[in-house]
């Protein structure tokens, strides 16, 4: 069976003869970027991938990160093969999205945690018995987080005000099945398994205030399962990025 015909979100033979180069996207050069099985090449030389300035080649790389459907022999200058070989020797860290931020209801004892600025912003400013304990970590960018990161939803439970993270579908699944809880959508974004760069963000749940509980921080983990008997670990919840800040145990 023959491949099929690879998608383009810009046509390059329309781009003339400029050199594409076996680099990373900086300003003034033609860079390539890798995410997930796409190839996004910064056309405007402005060192930032967006795909609606610049070109993708959708299915360009496969899951192992050789050569995928969207194949084809060469770019400008390049080769297929010289890019394929360009990404091998030079893995990409993932790219930090947004500061997930972290809160303390001092009236229930429970946490919220947001990625949004503006929610972030609104709490501080007008949710009195909420306590701002900073960043926690950082989240994944969806466009250029190699491999392609995943969703981590939101869910309420109405009878507690407590919010559920989870990037599992399964989960996901099983959640909105459940009429106390109702979805708030994607929250940020996250892996489902360790990648380079990456930290382990651990989940806890109590039982006695229906709440969960998470955390970057191995030592705020030990805290809690060493001194807070009523707070039941269920393992790691996603993966993200570390702030720059050292995480430090907060209870």
């Amino acid at each position: 069976m023959s491949n099929p015909t690879p998608e383009f979100s810009l046509d390059p033979t329309t781009y003339g003869d400029s050199a594409i180069e076996l680099s990373f996207p900086r300003a003034g050069i033609v860079g390539l970027q890798k995410s997930g099985t796409e190839l996004i090449i910064d056309l405007n030389r402005d060192g930032i991938v967006e795909p609606t300035n610049d070109l993708t080649i959708f299915d360009f790389f496969d899951e192992q990160g050789e050569l995928g459907n969207g194949e084809i022999e060469g770019i400008n200058n390049v080769l297929s093969s010289d890019i394929i070989d360009f990404f091998a020797n030079n893995p990409q860290e993932p790219v930090a999205g947004s500061t997930v931020y972290r809160f303390l209801n001092k009236d229930t004892g429970v946490h919220f945690y947001t990625a949004n600025e503006e929610e972030r912003n609104f709490v501080e400013d007008n949710l009195t018995n909420y306590t701002s304990e900073g960043a926690s970590y950082l989240s994944v960018d969806t466009l250029t987080g190699n491999p392609k990161p995943l969703p981590v939803y939101r869910f309420l439970n109405q009878d507690t005000g407590v919010h559920l993270y989870t990037v599992s579908e399964n989960e996901r699944s099983a959640v909105e099945n459940l009429d106390n809880f109702s979805f708030e959508g994607e929250a940020f974004f996250a892996y489902e398994t360790e990648v380079e760069g990456s930290i382990p963000i651990y989940r806890f749940f109590n039982p006695t205030t229906g709440a969960h509980f998470y955390t970057p921080s191995a030592t705020e983990r030990d805290s809690v399962e060493n001194n807070l008997p009523d707070f039941q670990s269920e393992g790691i919840a996603y993966y993200a990025l570390p702030d720059t800040v050292d995480n430090q145990s907060l209870i």
